[in-house]
């Protein structure tokens, strides 16, 4: 990142619009609190004063929206204190305009001092605005740091994921090799496509087509190697594939089946993949069978990829992720479920 640059908050965003209104709402009912000696709570001046300070909190806001590019493009020290004088100018003008509807209406306080009223609010209005910008920044920075972190986290687990992926993908094309020597050299073709493919997935979310197309790829590697042994049903819903879903994340599941599942039995199997939306969120499902020998042994083999991808869903859902498994009947079921965004939306 540019140092230069600022780091400031959006001030386009209802998160920090809300957050500067709450600071200045507290703000005032402090001195409200602090000025009150005896007798009844003036709950009229502060709901006037507290109009006054949303509309001044409003007004700076829709300024500072405006100024956002200008601002990105300064250091942080300019970038505030550019920040500090619109709010400051804004102060300035609300004032003005209270003066006027005061003379006009008597609806705010009694008469006094023009130049008093307006010097007032300007101080008070500097000394609220610097309080509440630094908390608001201070805010960012450590949602920023959260996220970077996760980003961090991510970008780990799907790390662990390629070696092992292209691990297993050398001992298919290792096998045949010395029966299909014309089948092992499109494989290994077919391998750089595939991991070409995995290598610009970047970034957090993909749309699930891609990782259809991707898991796709790795199934065609695999039939080269397990042939009828292999057999795959989809049962994805068209209307499902803009929905946005971690990058390898299905090939992984597909891939586990096979090798804790399909290969361990003599005759082969079918992997059965398949989708359904439930309470805003997409059902993304893997299920193979699994011998009773080996039903052990695929449990603790599917635990490590499991891990991994039930992580990820962890960093990138606040809620509403998560991995649920089944075994029963000589079937493994693991059911990803993710909250349904598309692209677009």
């Amino acid at each position: 990142m540019d140092e230069s640059r600022s780091f400031l908050p959006d001030f386009c965003g209802l998160g920090v619009i809300l957050s500067v209104l709450l600071i200045a709402e507290l703000m005032v009912l402090v001195v409200m609190l602090v000025t009150w000696t005896r007798g009844a709570f003036p709950w009229e001046l502060l709901g006037i004063l507290s109009m006054f300070v949303i509309w001044i909190v409003i007004a700076s806001m829709a300024m500072l929206c405006a100024l956002k590019k200008p601002l990105a493009g300064m250091s942080n020290a300019m970038a505030g204190l550019l920040s500090l004088l619109v709010i400051v100018a804004v102060t300035g003008l609300m004032s003005e305009l209270a003066w006027w509807a005061n003379m006009q209406y008597r609806v705010l306080f009694k008469p006094e001092s023009h130049l008093h009223f307006t010097l007032r609010n300007l101080l008070v209005g500097a000394i609220v605005a610097g309080i509440a910008l630094r908390l608001v920044y201070l805010q960012h920075l450590g949602r920023q740091s959260v996220e970077a972190r996760a980003r961090a986290r991510i970008d780990a687990l799907v790390a662990r994921i390629r070696p092992h992926f292209l691990f297993n993908s050398m001992n298919t094309i290792a096998a045949l090799i010395a029966t299909r020597p014309q089948q092992a050299e499109q494989a290994v073709e077919d391998l750089a496509d595939l991991f070409r493919a995995s290598l610009r997935q970047s970034e957090q979310l993909v749309c699930l087509a891609d990782e259809m197309a991707l898991t796709r790829k790795y199934l065609e590697l695999e039939s080269l190697r397990l042939g009828e042994r292999l057999r795959v049903v989809w049962e994805i819903d068209p209307a499902h594939e803009r929905i946005q879903v971690p990058p390898l994340s299905l090939q992984p599941l597909v891939e586990n089946a096979i090798y804790h599942g399909i290969e361990a039995l003599p005759e082969g199997g079918r992997i059965r993949i398949y989708s359904h939306l439930h309470n805003g969120c997409l059902k993304l499902a893997v299920e193979n069978p699994v011998s009773d020998r080996q039903r052990a042994q695929a449990h603790a083999g599917h635990r490590i990829a499991l891990d991994n991808i039930r992580e990820r869903l962890d960093c990138l859902f606040e809620s509403g992720a998560g991995l649920d498994i089944q075994q029963q009947d000589g079937m493994f079921r693991v059911c990803m479920t993710i909250p349904a965004e598309e692209h677009g939306t």
